[in-house]
């Protein structure tokens, strides 16, 4: 078998490449949910199974280590086939079984220690799979440890997030209803981590990324407007993000810079939008600075400072990048001046 991630690409992927996609969003969201119905199961359904079948007290730690030994084991080997051949059609395949058994738990008929058995094997297979699978494929795009770091790096701190957050969710949700709603809360996100996967193409990041050619005519704004704006106004900086991405694609096309869809999206996801913030703004920043340098002019931003303040108070960094934006964009619309200099 030769693998996909061995392939004639000469292209490689950047973070802006891959956020722009839906194949990496496919991938996150459905390791995400994977991931908090692993945790659901591990918080949860423990107990129940343990009443079911009268597992002691004592065997809990073995429960644990089996989990693990198939994470571990089984998992490594099912990513690496997948990788080798089709890595979404296998990744359906678990996702699949995983959302069935889930569902066959909450039959009333089946037996109590099968659906132990299987729920606590493929369930947790799936989760690691997609462990595995998600650093092996972003890893074979190609765009080097920034892309990677970026990438992957913001799908483990949501994933993490994510699964705890739904832990203190069903264990509200059994305090109110039984054991059994644990049970709906998982199979639940495992059929909605199966249709994210359904979508995500075959190819995955094998191919050369598509073309993000979408720009728009820069307009000149008020830094301190647009920054208040960002600041006080319901959805303006997901509006300020979308258009800025456009007009900076306009003046110097880059695929170091998002799709203007891509930044609008990641700015209403929760947790992501403030972990990719700061990367996004001080990204514009070596964009102007390279549009500078093309135009024999001293560089106009430092990226470090703009990140800084993306931390510390957005508005200030959103001022920042307009203010040069609007500079940028007047020299570019007057050929004659940026030759003279």
């Amino acid at each position: 078998m030769k693998s996909l991630l061995a392939s004639e690409r000469c292209v490689p992927w950047t973070w802006a490449d891959l956020l722009s996609t839906y194949r990496y969003w496919g991938l996150f969201t459905a390791y995400s949910l994977a991931f908090a119905a692993t945790q659901t199961l591990y918080t949860f359904v423990f107990a129940r199974y343990r009443e079911l079948v009268e597992l002691r007290v004592e065997s809990f730690g073995l429960v644990l280590a089996w989990t693990h030994v198939v994470w571990i084991l089984l998992a490594l080997l099912l990513a690496w086939i997948a990788i080798r051949t089709r890595p979404v059609r296998v990744l359906l395949i678990a996702a699949t079984l995983a959302t069935a058994v889930s569902f066959a738990a909450l039959i009333p008929g089946i037996s109590p220690k099968l659906a132990f058995f299987l729920t606590y094997t493929l369930i947790p297979l799936l989760s690691g799979m997609l462990m595995i699978l998600f650093v092996a494929l972003l890893a074979g795009s190609g765009g080097g440890y920034q892309t990677f770091l970026v990438t992957f790096g913001v799908a483990w701190a949501f994933g993490q997030l994510l699964y705890y957050g739904i832990s203190a969710l069903t264990g509200a949700l059994v305090s109110a209803y039984g054991y059994a709603s644990s049970s709906w809360v998982i199979s639940v996100l495992l059929l909605l981590a199966l249709i994210c996967l359904a979508f995500v193409r075959q190819d995955m990041f094998t191919i050369d990324p598509p073309q993000r050619g979408r720009s728009f005519l820069p307009v000149n704004r008020d830094p301190v407007a647009a920054a208040l704006l960002a600041w006080f106004v319901p959805f303006y900086l997901v509006y300020w993000l979308y258009r800025i991405h456009g007009e900076e694609a306009h003046i110097r096309p880059s695929r170091q810079l998002l799709s203007p869809r891509a930044a609008a999206w990641i700015a209403v996801v929760p947790v992501v939008d403030a972990l990719l913030f700061p990367i996004m703004l001080s990204t514009l920043a070596d964009q102007h600075n390279e549009v500078a340098e093309a135009a024999g002019i001293p560089r106009v931003q430092r990226p470090w400072a703009v990140f800084l303040w993306s931390v510390l108070f957005a508005p200030v960094a959103i001022g920042l990048i307009q203010s040069n934006l609007n500079a940028l964009a007047g020299r570019a619309a007057q050929p004659e001046t940026v030759a003279a200099s």
